[in-house]
């Protein structure tokens, strides 16, 4: 749609060659798509170093509260019984 939220990550080409830092930039409603997307089309070089957050459409700057941010939303989305990543097993409790 026209929200800014919702449009596709999108970081400058020679981005990688600027940035010390391995950048992700994902909406939340689609952030584990968004996160494989990122991970896919990033060098190994890139992804070995520091890694920065930014959410599509918010100003946040990433000092590392950002990025915990993601990797809690990641996970909680991640072990989601809906997502379908993990199943529950009630004799293993």
């Amino acid at each position: 749609g026209d929200n800014d939220s919702e449009r596709l990550p999108r970081l400058p080409r020679d981005f990688e060659k600027k940035q010390p830092f391995c950048v992700f930039e994902v909406r939340r409603s689609s952030l584990v798509a968004d996160t494989l997307r990122a991970i896919a089309t990033s060098s190994v070089h890139l992804l070995l170093r520091p890694m920065k957050v930014f959410f599509v459409g918010e100003p946040a700057i990433d000092e590392g509260g950002v990025t915990k941010e993601f990797f809690q939303l990641l996970v909680e989305a991640l072990f989601r019984e809906d997502y379908g990543m993990f199943s529950w097993n009630a004799e293993s409790r």
